[in-house]
């Protein structure tokens, strides 16, 4: 998977955009990146679009050992915000999935958005609490 990480100044919530294939290498590398930016502090948001990745290969077992791999950067994380961005109905299932227990193994609260709905998953974001 190709992915690049950028601060949102509308925002402050650090964006990752992503493309291809979806292993569970990238994501911890992801979530990797996103605790060692410059500008993460724990409890901020991130807006991870993954309109441009391919979860097809992806099954239950993947999708929960996904959200397994994140309890290690737990603490990290804090308690923000995930708007995840994802395209057709397969990845919007397997993506509501894996927020069900990514919510069990670490803070963040997750909320998937399809395709259409930036703007909202950017509201999300600023909503207060």
């Amino acid at each position: 998977m190709d992915w690049s990480l950028t601060l949102d100044e509308e925002n402050g919530a650090l964006r990752v955009v992503a493309s291809g294939p979806v292993a569970l290498v990238d994501v911890t590398a992801v979530t990797h990146a996103i605790v060692e930016h410059p500008a993460w502090r724990p409890g901020q948001h991130v807006l991870a679009d993954y309109r441009e990745t391919d979860h097809a290969h992806l099954g239950g077992l993947e999708v929960k050992q996904l959200a397994r791999a994140m309890r290690d950067f737990a603490e990290s994380l804090g308690e923000g915000r995930c708007a995840l961005l994802v395209n057709g109905l397969l990845m919007y299932g397997l993506a509501r999935m894996w927020a069900a227990y990514a919510e069990l193994h670490f803070g963040m609260r997750v909320r998937v958005f399809r395709e259409e709905a930036e703007a909202k998953a950017r509201r999300w974001l600023m909503t207060p609490s």
